[in-house]
């Protein structure tokens, strides 16, 4: 399980309050979008996850970044990523 902050991003990431304010405005949006849309909770939830987590790393000193990645990739290395066409 991933440990969240109580901004709801991993504890791992890196991001300044400018950015934590444009990651709240586009999660804000996907809701919108989610909602107008109707898809299903868990289309809505996947959206939502994307914005949250799409620049966690952005503020990170580039070092910083490479390891978390390798990590990342490691952990995923279990996993099966569906493919899009």
């Amino acid at each position: 399980m991933i440990q969240l902050k109580g901004s709801g991003l991993p504890a791992w990431s890196q991001v300044s309050d400018r950015r934590l304010a444009h990651i709240q405005r586009v999660t804000s949006l996907l809701r919108a979008w989610g909602a107008a849309m109707r898809v299903s909770a868990d289309e809505a939830n996947t959206w939502i996850d994307a914005g949250t987590w799409h620049d966690a790393l952005r503020d990170a000193p580039v070092a910083s970044y490479a390891r978390s990645r390798a990590t990342a990739r490691r952990r995923m290395a279990c996993c099966t990523v569906p493919r899009w066409r």
